[in-house]
């Protein structure tokens, strides 16, 4: 490593405080330094070609992220954080907290905008990473040693945390009582581990657009492996929804509480654009991706969902279940299911407008959908309910669901016609599909 190449982007970025190098700087450090900016660029790919870009454009071209030795220069390690998110931005700040220094002092004095970067080693005090601002935790590890930790971590609007390894915390399995809060609109968690949860749940969010989890792995989980949230019930409030990308999710629900509750990735409710891509779900028990109560537009495309158990007293495991959503539904396309036995891969509940197409499962497995309103006993359809203020008054109004335009093409394996009815339904079921528009076509 050149230290002219530290010193140029330095002053590139006006960093004058903590890599301001000078020739008696520790050979060691030096060392460090390039392989955590080593590993930055194999997480971001693409990124780290954006990041020399952005050196070039002010007139300081380096050649080390060209380099077969990997000699990365300062600009990768200090660069990425907002090129994550933002690619062509760069940070207005950059505070550097040494390994076992006070990470909440630096986000404290960061605006949005800035950076704060972790050295690696243990983190012993949770924090709030402030709007717009980038922590990254790379190499870094929070392990509560089982302690219970409430919001112990927070992320405010467009706040992101990079990379980092939170672990061996108990929380509650109920929004808002988990240890990592998502508490503002569009923030992201990227390249982060979350595993080995003894209670509850790690991680929730509610009533905030778009949060994304982008590389993220959660596993090893006692509860629930997130509680999604969603909208509200107060006048059927939708916000955008999720996007989880190339995260692996795993082993979740083990414990004795959330066995219990039959939830596995808690279900999402009342969003738009809910986004799952190049996801593996595995070895957990109950519903993977769960969309109760009016997700609209959604897509759930490209992911892996392999040996999933039932939950305790409760649920059969279902890869994607999707239930009570009224219209305007979305895609469910190119996935993978694996390790089903006499399981459904993919439910269809009350649910309209949606396509099922391009699936993979195994020989034992099932696509289903679902109609659960007996004629002989229910004179209307299902409904879900929502409340508003009337006259200074709170009432509850009700939206009605019914099974319609769902379309099942070009899936393979298994059964993909499977229909799932009271037992002492009246109609028909053939006539039953064919009145609410359910068509299968090209399957295998």
């Amino acid at each position: 490593m050149k230290l002219h190449h530290l010193l140029v982007v330095a002053c590139l970025l006006g960093v004058t405080s903590a890599f301001a190098a000078t020739p008696a700087e520790d050979e060691a450090q030096i060392n460090r330094l390039a392989a955590k900016m080593r590993t930055t660029a194999e997480q971001h790919g693409a990124r780290a070609s954006a990041a020399e870009q952005v050196a070039v454009d002010a007139g300081t071209r380096l050649s080390a992220l060209a380099d077969a030795n990997a000699k990365l220069a300062l600009e990768v390690d200090r660069l990425h954080a907002q090129l994550a998110k933002a690619p062509g931005a760069t940070p207005s700040k950059v505070y550097v907290v040494p390994a076992g220094g006070d990470i909440a002092a630096a986000l404290a004095k960061a605006k949005p905008g800035d950076a704060v970067n972790v050295e690696p080693g243990a983190i012993t005090a949770g924090f709030v990473v402030p709007e717009g601002v980038t922590l990254d935790l790379t190499g870094s590890t929070f392990d509560g040693k089982g302690a219970k930790a409430i919001g112990l971590v927070r992320l405010a609007k467009n706040a992101t945390i990079i990379g980092g390894t939170i672990r061996n915390f108990a929380a509650e399995n109920e929004r808002n009582k988990t240890t990592v809060i998502i508490a503002g609109d569009n923030a992201t968690l990227r390249g982060t581990t979350l595993q080995d949860w003894t209670a509850g749940c790690p991680i929730s969010w509610n009533l905030v657009d778009r949060p994304s989890f982008i590389d993220v792995t959660i596993r090893n989980i006692a509860g629930s492996a997130y509680l999604g949230g969603g909208g509200g019930d107060d006048g059927d409030k939708t916000v955008v929804g999720p996007l989880f990308e190339n995260c692996t999710i795993a082993d979740w629900n083990q414990g004795t509480e959330g066995g219990e509750s039959g939830i596995g990735v808690n279900k999402i409710t009342r969003t738009t654009g809910t986004t799952f891509r190049n996801c593996t779900f595995e070895g957990g028990r109950g519903r993977a991706i769960w969309l109760d109560i009016n997700n609209r537009k959604f897509l759930i495309e490209g992911n892996t969902f392999r040996n999933l158990k039932p939950a305790r007293h409760v649920w059969d495991p279902i890869g994607v279940c999707i239930e009570l959503n009224p219209g305007d539904g979305g895609v469910i396309q190119n996935n993978t299911f694996e390790g089903f036995t006499k399981a459904a891969t993919v439910s269809i509940e009350e649910s309209s407008d949606i396509v099922v197409r391009n699936n993979k499962q195994n020989p034992d497995a099932f696509g289903e959908v679902r109609n659960m309103r007996n004629p002989k006993r229910d004179s209307g359809n299902r409904t879900y309910g929502y409340w508003v203020t009337e006259n200074g008054k709170r009432v509850q109004k009700y939206v009605e669901v019914e099974l319609k335009n769902v379309l099942f093409e070009n899936n393979a394996g298994g059964k993909w016609t499977h229909l799932s009815i009271p037992k002492d339904f009246g109609p028909d079921p053939d006539a039953l599909l064919k009145a609410q528009n359910v068509v299968y076509r090209n399957n295998k």
